[in-house]
């Protein structure tokens, strides 16, 4: 078992680690942001891809990013992969809403055995992409909190998912998908008094 603690190492460096690991020598990797009681971990979106038993122990609080300018979208990704995979540079990606669909908080694709599970929560910050989606301001739309894309044998059991962009989960062509004792909430009277 590959333990990596969220607050102590980057979300990103983790899942770099898990992919560099030999899978077959693993039996179960988690990912677990100790947080001291209330405190947040915030963070910008993760797409991940390939992941093989990978628990995300959440008991504290994750908060999604406010920055709609930064946030990811599918060309930034397209553009990293191709760059990594035919080692050559690119020109800077486009970031934010400038083009393409912006990735999900977190997306996971073409993974086996993928659990989150815990007593914390994730918040998407929603109100102000709501905002801006009414202005008719999100040219790369809005993210969804959690996407999973081709997924065999996960689990969703008691985290509370909070205000979400657009949809809490968004799930697309899942095979074997257990969820039990969980939240969705959306506190929009709360997130008003922001504005």
């Amino acid at each position: 078992s590959l333990g990596l603690v969220g607050s102590e190492m980057c979300i990103r460096d983790s899942l770099k680690a898990v992919q560099a690991a030999n899978t077959s020598d693993v039996d179960r990797v988690v990912l677990i942001p100790k947080l001291p009681q209330n405190q947040k971990l915030y963070m910008m979106p993760i797409l991940m891809e390939n992941l093989y038993n990978v628990t995300f122990q959440i008991d504290g609080e994750v908060v999604a990013s406010s920055d709609h300018i930064s946030w990811p979208n599918h060309t930034d990704w397209q553009l990293e992969k191709h760059a990594l995979y035919h080692n050559s540079s690119s020109k800077r990606p486009l970031r934010g809403s400038d083009y393409g669909p912006c990735i999900s908080f977190w997306e996971i694709h073409d993974s086996d055995g993928v659990y989150f599970r815990g007593s914390g929560s994730v918040d998407g910050q929603g109100y102000w992409w709501w905002m801006r989606e009414y202005a008719v301001l999100n040219y790369g739309n809005r993210p969804h909190l959690l996407r999973m894309d081709r997924v065999r044998n996960a689990r969703i059991e008691g985290i509370r998912w909070t205000n979400s962009p657009m949809y809490h989960l968004f799930l697309i062509d899942i095979d074997n998908f257990y969820i039990a004792d969980f939240e969705i909430f959306v506190d929009v009277f709360e997130q008003k008094k922001l504005a």
